[in-house]
């Protein structure tokens, strides 16, 4: 557990209003007893547009706290369980908040509902009669949750902490109301191996926007590494799975089917080739070499989709990773280039396949990340610098980059989206000639 720092705060208002989903709102009483709540529901209001929560009558008593810098809040405690917090986030001539819910599961509600002797679907209709419908005082009380001693504070829940997401309700009117985009959705992610893996950065991605989030591993010796982050993201279903093995893969499923029912997304994010293959010609490429890859790096996607579908809600989704080197010969990626060019074919065909089923098939073709995979491959690290001179953005991506773009394309977002390769690499695919950075 550790506070959030004074510089998370200090960013635009719909980004922090994302990021504080699943974090803690803590606060010490007087006694020194601590109290907290995980966070369940954001809700913004930004300036001219829609100004924060009582600040369209301007500065007064009881508003002037929302024209504070950032970090500054004000709090409304309820039956000592349900709190109420305006959170400046930046201040650009008008102010901008986060309201944010804070549950304690099941006790809380219960007593609203008897107090308000409503149902749960019913607890508010809109912001501004929030207030009035919880019987709240007309006092509030100012901290500054960027203090180190500050007696309220939102805090990075890294491990603990439940979500009761079934008791959590929506205000419809007013405001910009956030909620994970994946809320309800169950991810079944193949190829964490460690925190560099970009499976790894899809699944804290998936996370955060509200999925439930079920890993596989290739093996047992991956298993110490991935342990950990399945407790990050709060993950019980944990599995190994060799994907070259037909029976593992029925095994596994039925594991599937018996812990998460259905399930709607399914990542791959594997790739293998023998080491001795991704140096010197493509010509060198054993007849081993070459099938072990094009089975790991590509039959395995079709094999777990044949296996998903019968658990896919409607509306599913399949997402595999791939890179440049697919279309474009990239130095020492040889077999696993044509491996990831057959990759992206199937992706096309099983697009077609899935479409009448309603699912959707898509591939991210990445930019270079440092995983365990890449490591392999000769020369990645002179590759993964030169990166930077040449892609348009000047910089290189990171798994975070790619777990947001597979939030997208496995939400209802892109549910017109289908049999695509979505490029998160900076731009690097777009450039024809390079010419040296006037940076260096």
């Amino acid at each position: 557990m550790s506070r959030l720092p004074s510089s998370f705060f200090l960013r635009p208002t719909l980004t922090v209003a994302r990021e504080c989903l699943g974090n803690k709102l803590v606060r010490i009483e007087s006694d020194g007893k601590r109290t907290s709540g995980t966070i369940t529901e954001v809700e913004c209001y930004i300036g001219e547009i829609d100004l924060a929560c009582h600040a369209s009558v301007g500065i007064t008593e009881r508003t002037k706290t929302l024209y504070d810098g950032p970090g500054t809040l004000y709090i409304y405690l309820i039956y000592g369980m349900h709190w109420m917090l305006n959170l400046v986030t930046e201040s650009k001539g008008f102010p901008a908040a986060i309201l944010i819910r804070s549950l304690f599961p099941r006790t809380g509600i219960n007593v609203m509902q008897e107090r308000r002797n409503k149902s749960v679907s019913d607890l508010t209709n809109g912001p501004a009669k929030i207030a009035q419908a919880f019987g709240i005082n007309n006092t509030w009380n100012g901290y500054n949750t960027c203090a180190p001693d500050s007696k309220l504070f939102v805090e990075h829940d890294q491990f603990g902490g439940n979500m009761e997401l079934e008791y959590t309700y929506q205000v419809k009117q007013g405001g910009i109301y956030l909620m994970g985009i994946l809320q309800g959705k169950k991810a079944l992610i193949f190829g964490v191996a460690n925190k560099r893996s970009i499976a790894w950065g899809i699944a804290k991605a998936m996370y955060r926007e509200g999925a439930t989030i079920a890993l596989s591993y290739a093996n047992p010796a991956l298993l110490k590494r991935v342990s950990p982050l399945a407790q990050e993201v709060k993950s019980n279903f944990v599995e190994e799975c060799d994907v070259t093995n037909d029976e593992a893969i029925d095994n596994l499923f039925v594991k599937v089917g018996s812990e998460l029912g259905n399930i709607d997304i399914l990542i791959h994010s594997i790739a293998f080739a023998d080491r001795a293959d991704l140096t010197g010609p493509y010509y060198s490429t054993s007849r081993n070499g070459f099938q072990l890859a094009m089975e790991v790096s590509c039959y395995s996607f079709t094999a777990l989709v044949r296996s998903s579908v019968p658990f896919f809600n409607p509306g599913s989704s399949c997402l595999a990773m791939t890179y440049y080197g697919a279309e474009k010969a990239v130095p020492h990626y040889n077999v696993m280039g044509v491996a990831k060019a057959a990759l992206e074919a199937s992706v096309r065909y099983l697009a077609v396949d899935l479409g009448p089923l309603s699912h959707r098939v898509n591939a991210i073709s990445a930019g270079p990340i440092r995983t365990l995979a890449a490591a392999g491959v000769s020369g990645f690290k002179s590759m993964h610098s030169e990166f930077v001179d040449i892609a348009p953005l000047r910089r290189n991506v990171t798994n975070d980059d790619v777990g947001n773009a597979a939030v997208y394309l496995s939400s209802d977002l892109a549910s017109g989206v289908t049999g695509e390769v979505h490029y998160v690499d900076s731009g690097f695919n777009i450039v024809g000639v390079t010419s040296p950075s006037k940076d260096k």
